[in-house]
C-alpha cells in the first residue's frame, strides 16, 4: 500500500505542482516522507513484558538456574532482578504474586533434599516501563543433595502470565570422623588411657577426619568442652588442629588434664562441630587412678523390661493362647543403666527359631537409637500367628555393652483355632458361644461372674475400648491378654 501511494508521488527533476503550490524539489521530498510515515502502521504493541535475572544472567521461562554450592543445614538467600522491558505497567497478582514450592524427586529417579523456611519476597505491586524490582529467596537446606525450588511469577505480561523456573543448588554437608591411629572411634566410646598416680597428667591425641561434601566448623569459642566427669581432675584442656576441614581434610584434636585424687576417673569430651549427624561428639577417656577402687572404665548396661520387670539374658516369657488371625504387640524395655551411651549392633535385633514352630509369624521393630545413661528405649515384637501350633522364638539384641553384647531371650506363644460362629464375637476378638448369645426370652446371656470369660470381658472393658459390632470383620487387631505366666 505505501509502494502504491509513494508511487504517483515521486519528486520531479525541477519542481512539484500541487494545485496552486508549486513545490520546489526538497519539499517535495520531506512530503514524500511525511505522507510515509503517516500511513505506515506501527508494528509495536502497547504491553508489559517481564525478564527476570540473576546478575548479568538472564533466566527465561521454562529454564533450571544453577545456584551453585550452599551449606545443608544452614540459611542460603539469593537475589535476582525483575525487569519490565516493555512499554506498559506490569502488574502482579495480588494475591499470590509468586508461587514457591520443592521438588522432591527429578526425571531420572533422583530424590531431591527437602528444605526448611522456604520464603520468596518481591516487595511491589508493579513494574514501570523500564523500571525494575528485586525478588528474594531464601531456604535452608536439611541434608546434603540436590535442592531444586520452583518459582512462578503471576502477573499481566501476555507472553508469560505464569513465568515459571527452576532454581537448582547443590547442598553439601561435613561428616566427622574421629580416629586413634587406625581404630574408628564411635560415638559414646570409652578410650582407656590405662593406670595412672594422682598428679599424672593424662590425654590423648585424636585423628579427625571429614568425609563429608562440605566444609567442617568446629566451634570458634568452643571446639572441645569437658562434659560429664567422674573423679577429681584439674587443668582440663582441648585443643583443634587444622579447623576448618575441607572435604577429605585432616586435622588433630588433643586433650589433657591432671589427675587430682585417688579413684577411677571417667571424662567425657565434646567436640563441637557443624556435623548434622553429631554436632556434640562425645566420647569417654578412663583412667584407672592407683590408690583408689578398683573397678572398670564407664560403660553402657542393658537391662531388659518386660511389663515392668526385669527379664534375664536366657529367659523365656509366655505371652499365652492367640487365636489364628489375631495380632499381637509385646513392648519390651531397653534401659541403659550403665554410665556410658549405648549403642546397637547390625543387625539390631535377631529372631531365631527354637525348633518350634516358625519364626515367620513373629517381626520385630528395628532403627533403635542410642541410649545415653539413664534412659530407655521400646522394642515392640508382633506375633500374627498363621496357623495353628507351639511356638519358640529367640530374640536376640547386639549393643556396646561389654557384658551381654548379644543379649538373648525367648518368647513362647501357643496359635490356637477360634471357636465361636462368625458374628459372636467377643471384646477381646476371641469366639465364644457364651459371649453374647440370646435365649429364649430374647436377653443376652452373660458370662458367669468370676469365669474366665468375664475376666477377659471385664479386662477390656477396663481399658476403654468399645464393641462396634462383630470384630471378626476387622483384619487385624490387638487384644489384652489375662493372667500372662511370669519370665522363667
Amino acid at each position: 500500500m505505501v509502494g502504491m501511494i509513494a508511487q504517483p508521488l515521486r519528486c520531479p527533476t525541477g519542481s512539484l505542482t500541487i494545485g496552486r503550490m508549486v513545490l520546489g524539489r526538497r519539499w517535495c521530498h520531506v512530503l514524500v516522507i511525511v505522507i510515509i510515515a503517516l500511513l505506515t502502521p506501527s508494528t509495536s504493541t502497547a504491553q508489559p513484558e517481564l525478564v527476570v535475572a540473576d546478575g548479568l544472567t538472564a533466566i527465561s521461562s521454562g529454564d533450571t538456574h544453577d545456584l551453585g554450592e550452599v551449606a545443608a543445614g544452614e540459611p542460603a538467600g539469593f537475589a535476582f532482578t525483575v525487569r519490565n522491558l516493555g512499554n506498559q505497567p506490569l502488574l502482579f497478582d495480588t494475591q499470590t504474586p509468586v508461587l514457591a514450592g520443592v521438588a522432591s524427586s527429578g526425571s531420572d529417579e533422583v530424590v531431591f533434599v527437602d528444605v526448611d523456611d522456604l520464603a520468596v519476597e518481591l516487595g511491589v505491586d508493579g513494574i514501570d516501563p523500564g523500571g525494575f524490582a528485586v525478588m528474594t529467596v531464601a531456604f535452608t537446606p536439611l541434608s546434603a543433595g540436590q535442592v531444586v525450588v520452583t518459582l512462578q511469577i503471576q502477573s499481566n505480561d501476555p507472553i508469560n502470565p505464569q513465568y515459571m523456573f527452576d532454581l537448582s543448588a547443590t547442598a553439601t554437608a561435613p561428616l566427622l570422623v574421629v580416629t586413634d591411629g587406625l581404630n574408628l572411634i564411635e560415638f559414646g566410646e570409652v578410650i582407656n588411657l590405662g593406670p595412672a598416680e594422682v598428679g599424672d597428667i593424662r590425654g590423648k591425641p585424636l585423628t579427625i577426619r571429614n568425609i563429608g561434601t562440605g566444609a567442617l566448623m568446629f566451634d570458634v569459642e568452643t571446639p572441645v568442652t569437658l562434659g560429664e566427669v567422674i573423679g577429681g581432675i584439674a587443668d582440663f584442656e582441648g585443643e583443634v588442629v587444622g579447623s576448618p576441614l575441607a572435604p577429605n581434610g585432616l586435622g588433630i584434636v588433643t586433650t589433657g588434664f591432671t589427675i587430682a585424687q585417688p579413684g577411677n576417673v571417667s571424662v567425657e569430651v565434646i567436640l563441637n562441630t557443624n556435623d548434622l549427624q553429631h554436632p556434640e561428639f562425645r566420647f569417654f577417656l578412663g583412667v584407672e587412678v592407683a590408690g583408689g577402687e578398683e573397678g572398670p572404665p564407664p560403660a553402657p548396661a542393658m537391662q531388659i523390661l518386660w511389663q515392668e520387670a526385669a527379664i534375664a539374658d536366657g529367659d523365656t516369657v509366655d505371652i499365652g493362647d492367640v487365636a489364628v488371625g489375631l495380632v499381637v504387640q509385646e513392648l519390651f524395655g531397653i534401659e541403659n543403666v550403665g554410665d556410658a551411651v549405648l549403642t546397637f549392633g547390625d543387625p539390631e535385633v535377631e529372631l531365631v527359631a527354637q525348633g518350634v514352630g516358625t519364626s515367620a509369624d513373629f517381626s520385630a521393630d528395628v532403627g533403635l537409637d542410642d541410649v545415653p545413661p539413664g534412659e530407655s528405649a521400646t522394642l515392640a515384637v508382633t506375633f500374627a500367628p498363621s496357623s495353628v501350633g507351639s511356638r519358640l522364638v529367640q530374640v536376640v539384641i547386639r549393643s556396646n555393652d561389654p557384658t551381654t553384647p548379644s543379649f538373648a531371650f525367648n518368647i513362647e506363644a501357643e496359635a490356637v483355632e477360634s471357636t465361636a460362629p462368625p458374628g459372636n464375637n467377643n471384646l477381646n476378638g476371641q469366639m465364644d458361644p457364651n459371649s453374647g448369645n440370646e435365649n429364649d426370652n430374647g436377653a443376652v446371656n452373660q458370662p458367669p461372674v468370676g469365669s474366665n470369660q468375664d475376666q477377659q470381658n471385664r479386662s477390656m472393658c477396663g481399658a476403654g475400648i468399645l464393641s462396634l459390632g462383630p470384630l471378626w470383620l476387622l483384619p487385624l487387631f490387638f487384644r489384652t491378654r489375662r493372667n500372662p505366666s511370669p519370665a522363667r
